[in-house]
């Protein structure tokens, strides 16, 4: 069965990218596979762009990241030019502080990222939207950006982990892109739980 997906993501993962789109006949989120389970690279796809596909589900997810889907046919029929307006009128983000996200199921660290772990409640998405009560600001960390939303407590900080360049401030309202992280157990933690932790994918203006 052919399925019309919009691209609304590309982000970094793995040396190369993590295409994200929207399965627009029922606005599902999808993670765009290669045949062989890996993530697309990438270079075909643009953020707008419309495609009609041809996908399977793969009977492994292991969640929260059930969007995953194997294209196995694919075609490029055009592309959306306002993208954050034909969002808004599709998508139901969430509203309001980080705590709203992911079914109220994140986490804090000591520095303020977000995640998620087995222990605490594992939500029933890795991917959504969100419309910020406050604005975002840039901080360079190293060879990271993250953006840090106002607040000397709770979830506090976002790794950017999009391509397009980014910028020094999201103002509040702006729809976002948030996403999970694959599992991932921190080898210098001594013994801490695998975690999923929180990203800012892309923003749409």
């Amino acid at each position: 069965m052919t399925t019309q997906v919009l691209i609304v993501a590309k982000t970094r993962a793995r040396g190369g990218a993590c295409v994200g789109g929207l399965a627009l006949e029922r606005l599902r989120n999808v993670r765009l596979l290669e045949t062989n389970g890996e993530e697309c690279s990438g270079s075909d796809y643009q953020v707008g762009d419309l495609w009609d596909m041809v996908y399977t589900v793969p009977g492994d997810l292991l969640p929260p990241h059930l969007e995953d889907v194997i294209v196995e046919g694919r075609r490029r029929t055009g592309a959306i030019a306002e993208l954050a307006s034909f969002l808004r009128e599709r998508v139901q983000p969430w509203e309001g502080p980080p705590e709203r996200l992911f079914d109220g199921l994140l986490q804090p660290t000591d520095t303020g990222s977000g995640y998620v772990s087995a222990a605490t409640g594992v939500p029933t998405m890795s991917v959504g939207f969100w419309l910020p009560d406050q604005p975002l600001t840039r901080v360079a960390e190293g060879s990271s950006v993250r953006y840090r939303y106002p607040g000397p407590y709770g979830v506090r900080s976002l790794t950017y982990v999009g391509l397009v360049p980014a910028v020094e401030r999201l103002p509040a309202g702006t729809l976002l892109r948030v996403s999970l992280a694959r599992w991932w157990r921190n080898p210098d933690a001594g013994g801490q739980e695998a975690r999923c932790y929180l990203q800012l994918s892309g923003w749409y203006v």
